[in-house]
């Protein structure tokens, strides 16, 4: 039997669990493991800076957005933050913890809010790290370059049938 994924708005009671996810990835992205234990409270301020300052851009963003918790069997196993407007869907952020990854969660995810995309008609477009894990997975899935953007890719995916632009990755 498969395990049954469910998604619910986040709440208040969510924000220790949203800090541990966000720390897990940040030390993971930001090599934060590698400082020395005579560095751990300059690791907890990063940690910490990196978390309010992402709640706080979200939070200042002037488009429709949906910040949801991923549970599977009732277990809290992610976060993902979508936002739209009458354009486009973004999929502004989307974590699964480190001992759920590659269970096909994060796919069940993206594939639903395609399923959206379908339906409305708009492109999904989101922003993936150049040199992270995650930009594979995403053309994989179809996503295609768009521009350039420091240490970043703009990408899109479109339904079948919507014209647009794409760019082609450089060597």
């Amino acid at each position: 039997m498969n395990p049954i994924l469910t998604m619910r708005p986040t709440e208040p009671e969510d924000e220790p669990f949203l800090r541990a996810l966000q720390e897990e990835r940040d030390v993971e992205r930001l090599f934060l493991d590698a400082l020395p234990p005579e560095m751990s409270e300059a690791k907890k301020r990063i940690v910490e800076s990196q978390y309010q300052a992402r709640e706080d851009h979200y939070a200042n963003v002037n488009w429709d957005q949906t910040d949801c918790l991923i549970l599977v069997e009732g277990e809290r196993v992610g976060r993902f933050i979508v936002m739209q407007n009458s354009e486009e869907i973004r999929l502004a952020d989307i974590v699964v913890a480190k001992a759920h990854r590659g269970k096909g969660i994060g796919l069940a995810v993206i594939q639903g809010i395609q399923g959206e995309c379908m339906q409305s008609k708009r492109p999904l477009r989101l922003h993936v790290e150049r040199n992270g894990p995650a930009l594979g997975f995403y053309q994989q899935l179809g996503f295609q370059l768009l521009e350039e953007r420091g240490t970043h890719y703009f990408m899109e995916w479109r339904p079948a049938g919507l014209d647009g632009r794409t760019l082609h990755f450089s060597d």
